[in-house]
């Protein structure tokens, strides 16, 4: 694998190096499994940003009483 060097605050690299000595890991798997979330989170979100532009752009809007529905749930 290629190396990439960083700088980080001195906290988080002790958090990194707890978390690699809890689960008996050195600190690259865990910053590659950070990293491997992050952007799995960060592509999920723009896969659901371009679905909802896809759907505005279609006018796939949801109708006034879907909308009232889902406000009364969330009132509870």
């Amino acid at each position: 694998m290629p190396t990439v060097s960083f700088r980080i605050e001195e906290e988080k690299k002790n958090r990194i190096d707890q978390l690699a000595a809890v689960q008996d890991r050195d600190r690259s798997y865990i910053i590659n499994e950070a990293l491997t979330a992050y952007l799995d989170l960060v592509d999920w979100q723009i896969e659901h940003i371009r679905e909802g532009i896809r759907q505005a752009d279609n006018e796939e809007f949801a109708d006034p009483d879907d909308v009232a529905v889902a406000f009364a749930r969330w009132k509870k």
